[in-house]
């Protein structure tokens, strides 16, 4: 994957995160009795996030990885 795409894509990732951790989802997720689906995108977004965290830092410091 393309640094640009790495970027977008790690971009996308903190925004979904930061979008499903607001008041206003978290309100909207109480009143819909639907916090547990939403825990779980949270926890998944997460591994995502560190995973590509990881990868990038990887791709920077392993050879074999970049190639």
């Amino acid at each position: 994957m393309s640094i640009i795409g790495e970027a977008i894509l790690g971009a996308s990732i903190e925004f979904l995160f930061k979008s499903l951790t607001s008041p206003e989802m978290l309100q909207f997720a109480h009143q819909e009795q639907i916090q547990d689906n939403l825990k779980k995108w949270e926890r998944i977004l997460l591994k995502i996030y560190a995973m590509l965290r990881d990868a990038e830092e990887q791709q920077r410091t392993k050879e074999f990885v970049k190639i």
